[in-house]
């Protein structure tokens, strides 16, 4: 029964990781992200009509204007408001920033509670009611 515990915690931890990662990235919709994904959407198109034999990272390269260079300034300077002059794949990159650093941290936060758990310093767990049938 010990080891089904663990799994079980192990399980709950890992979709809750998951669906902390999935809420944060969807969390704020404004209209810069409604911007950006109508670019990904552009981008997505050019690459699907380009039929020249080059490969599929240089067809995204040059729908998103891969060539552009961005600092981190640019990105995360004091006016991130106005982002006209960053390319899409310097955009998309910094949302996935956004979501990767709040997964860790709901990650991090979940790992906490289960060691806190696991080591009796929290006494309650909140799945034990379900197992202890």
């Amino acid at each position: 029964m010990r080891n089904f515990r663990t799994a079980a915690v192990a399980a709950a931890t890992a979709a809750s990781v998951a669906f902390a990662g999935t809420s944060v990235a969807f969390a704020a919709e404004n209209t810069e992200e409604t911007s950006l994904s109508s670019e990904l959407s552009s981008a997505n198109e050019k690459v699907k009509e380009d039929d020249s034999d080059a490969t599929l990272s240089s067809k995204w390269g040059d729908a998103t204007e891969g060539d552009k260079k961005v600092t981190g300034a640019d990105l995360f300077g004091e006016n991130t408001a106005d982002d006209t002059t960053n390319p899409t794949w310097a955009k998309a990159w910094r949302e996935g920033t956004y979501a990767a650093i709040g997964s860790a941290i709901a990650g991090a936060l979940f790992a906490a509670y289960n060691f806190a758990v696991y080591n009796h310093i929290i006494p309650a767990h909140v799945l034990d009611p379900i197992f202890r049938r």
